[in-house]
């Protein structure tokens, strides 16, 4: 596969990698950045943020497209040690991400584990940058206080954005079992929604 994207790197525009080999991934992540010139949509399964800024700034006049999930926890072992992991590793990239996001980018698709404080600062970002299109995926174990205090970000963020053309939040999996909890979310995603009803353009 190296061999391959350097013989063909400065031919790419469109570029997806789920490599779950440590060494392998970094070693076609290098590759990568220095063989491809040209990306305009680029996807990536990752589990470290070493190599992103690279990438981001590689492909900055041509990057518009860009989603970034992290790998599968599973592979890291007991829940409790996943979770801390990803939660790591997703305010690593969050971090990472407000320094590199280029204007050029209109399209950000983030399958993250997303904290109120994370997700304000990626909308911030992206009010700078005025993109267009933002889809958001939260693994994050589910927590009443984490999702109204991130709807309420939202909701200010839809207000002040007059950019954005399309949004998405995937709020997760509540758990079918727990009835209580998902009237709850019904209730404030109603209230949510009626606020937002007048500004929403979709």
């Amino acid at each position: 596969m190296q061999s391959l994207i350097k013989k063909v790197g400065s031919y790419v525009e469109i570029l997806e990698l789920n490599i779950f080999d440590n060494n392998l991934r970094k070693e076609l992540f290098d590759t990568v950045i220095n063989f491809c010139e040209k990306i305009k949509f680029l996807d990536l399964c990752i589990d470290h943020i070493n190599q992103i800024s690279k990438m981001i700034f590689n492909f900055n006049n041509y990057l518009k497209y860009l989603t970034l999930e992290v790998l599968d926890g599973s592979i890291f072992g007991r829940r409790s040690e996943i979770n801390i992991h990803e939660s790591k590793i997703c305010s690593e990239i969050l971090k990472e991400l407000s320094k590199d996001l280029t204007i050029s980018l209109h399209y950000l698709n983030l399958r993250l584990m997303f904290n109120p404080n994370n997700l304000y600062t990626i909308l911030e970002i992206c009010k700078q940058i005025k993109i267009k299109k933002l889809l958001i995926s939260s693994n994050s174990p589910y927590n009443l206080d984490y999702l109204v205090d991130n709807l309420n970000i939202i909701k200010n963020f839809i207000k002040e954005n007059n950019n954005l053309e399309f949004f998405t939040y995937n709020l997760g999996s509540v758990g079918a079992s727990n009835l209580k909890l998902i009237m709850k979310v019904i209730r404030i995603l109603k209230i949510l929604l009626e606020k937002l009803n007048h500004l929403l353009k979709w």
